[in-house]
């Protein structure tokens, strides 16, 4: 089962209707007809697009899972890339974060490494990819097809209803990681934020 594969089946304006129910229901905004309508259009096209996107070969399956809110938010379903060749990181051996090819201290694993990824973010993945990607639910994870699709369209478009925005939005961040490696930047540690802000584990 694929995104398009499920929304060739669908009604797309209902379709767009549960995303706009879901992105109005996030946070604290209080959306005005307008603002809705918008938000209908622009979910309609993104699902028209996908539904007849052209074949992209997909590297990794779809994932779809409840996580908890590192920040005490409650639980959320996440979706993201699914590594079917992970592999668990050696016992004994402290992460450590290397760039390029380099290798970690002795004592330490890589824990940048793909292999030892489970999961990766699909948030800038192409939309084509994302179309044909098969989804795989989490064990015990109970979701219809109308929920997958609203999950997965809110995914792909959290920072705009076209692929040239999204581009945008990873060139920041891909500058922001070039201007962290060169000490440009400071950076803080996410346990530095909890116990500034008194947050949860």
């Amino acid at each position: 089962m694929t995104l398009q594969e499920i929304l060739k089946t669908k009604n797309l304006e209902q379709v767009a209707k549960n995303c706009v129910k879901k992105h109005v229901d996030y946070g604290d905004k209080k959306y005005s007809k307008e603002e809705k309508e918008y938000l209908e259009e622009g979910y309609f096209i993104v699902a028209e697009k996908i539904a007849n996107y052209e074949r992209e070969n997909a590297k990794y399956a779809i994932f779809i899972k409840k996580e908890k809110d590192a920040f005490g938010g409650g639980e959320y379903i996440d979706v993201c890339f699914l590594n079917q060749n992970y592999i668990a990181p050696p016992e004994g051996l402290k992460p450590w974060g290397c760039i390029g090819d380099a290798e970690p201290p002795e004592g330490h694993y890589d824990c940048n490494a793909d292999k030892y990824q489970q999961y990766f973010s699909c948030c800038f993945a192409s939309w084509g990819e994302m179309a044909h990607s098969e989804i795989i639910l989490q064990d015990g994870l109970d979701l219809n097809e109308d929920s997958i699709a609203t999950e997965m369209l809110w995914e792909l478009t959290f920072y705009g209803f076209n692929e040239e925005s999204i581009k945008e939005e990873e060139d920041k961040l891909r500058k922001s990681i070039e201007e962290i490696k060169s000490g440009e930047c400071e950076t803080i540690s996410l346990e530095d934020i909890k116990n500034k802000w008194g947050l949860e584990n």
